[in-house]
């Protein structure tokens, strides 16, 4: 049987950092909340989680890659 796949219109996102400032004000964001939460919500809903051996380089802020290094400390 023969896989059929929808090709997806894709339309790209307006850029919201035009302007040096606009780039300065997201470095000096602090997203030290819900960067936690998110690591938690992930402990909660996968209790037996165990990280796979690439699992700091996956797609996402190093702060968040961090702090799955201190939730995950068996990791290295």
């Amino acid at each position: 049987m023969r896989q059929v796949t929808k090709l997806v219109k894709r339309a790209p996102e307006e850029e919201l950092m035009d302007l040096p400032a606009h780039a300065q004000a997201y470095a000096n964001a602090d997203f030290s909340e819900p960067n936690s939460k998110f690591v938690a919500l992930f402990s909660e809903r996968f209790p037996g989680f165990k990280p796979p051996a690439n699992f700091r380089s996956w797609v996402w802020p190093a702060d968040i890659t961090m702090r799955f290094a201190e939730q995950y400390p068996q990791q290295k």
